[in-house]
């Protein structure tokens, strides 16, 4: 993009994605070509086993914080994302991330090597100006959605240690998370207790 107007490259930017190489789609085009049919519904079926072992192991941690009003969200419609209501997991006003969303959990678990699992934080009051609109907890589903909430996919590719990796580092972040928020730790969560120092 080239303009002598520095406001209108930042406004059209901030709106336009870029253009993307088409090397991945040749590579995908190759790649489908090389595994035939079969190869591709031995991956489809994979998945769909993979996203049912993450859902329930989803479901096992929400059941593991249900105290603070941690639930897997029902969207029946969707075999790939999923989402998980973060009711009552709030950044408190004494922590050392006061000022900050809940978005500081998502970074914790960047940082931790978990990409691709968004933290969505829906009581914040910021909006986002986008060519003149204003957009309320952007990047939500909805700007009146109830419930902070992170969202994870499962997609072709996932292995099994990815979902096992995935679903440990959470648990461990999520207490990490708990005790700089001074919010209260399970005792006992999967053998691993509140006192043991989590280094992941």
């Amino acid at each position: 993009m080239f303009s002598p107007s520095t406001a209108f490259i930042d406004c059209l930017s901030a709106m336009y994605p870029g253009r993307a190489s088409a090397a991945p789609v040749l590579d995908l085009f190759i790649t489908l070509l090389s595994m035939g049919v079969s190869g591709y519904r031995q991956l489809l079926q994979e998945r769909l086993r993979l996203h049912s072992l993450l859902y329930n192991g989803l479901e096992a941690f929400a059941d593991r914080h249900k105290d603070h009003e941690v639930k897997v969200l029902n969207a029946k419609n969707n075999s790939i994302s999923i989402a998980v209501a973060l009711g009552a997991v709030e950044l408190q006003s004494n922590s050392a991330a006061a000022g900050k969303d809940l978005s500081f959990f998502g970074s914790m678990l960047f940082s931790r090597n978990v990409s691709g699992c968004r933290v969505i934080s829906c009581n914040i009051s910021k909006a986002t100006d986008i060519a003149g609109y204003e957009f309320y907890n952007w990047g939500a589903h909805s700007s009146t959605f109830p419930y902070n909430y992170f969202t994870v996919a499962c997609s072709i590719g996932t292995t099994q240690r990815d979902v096992d990796v995935f679903l440990d580092r959470l648990e461990k972040t999520i207490i990490k998370f708990y005790k700089k928020q001074s919010i209260s730790v399970p005792e006992k969560i999967v053998g691993v207790t509140a006192e043991q120092d989590l280094t992941v």
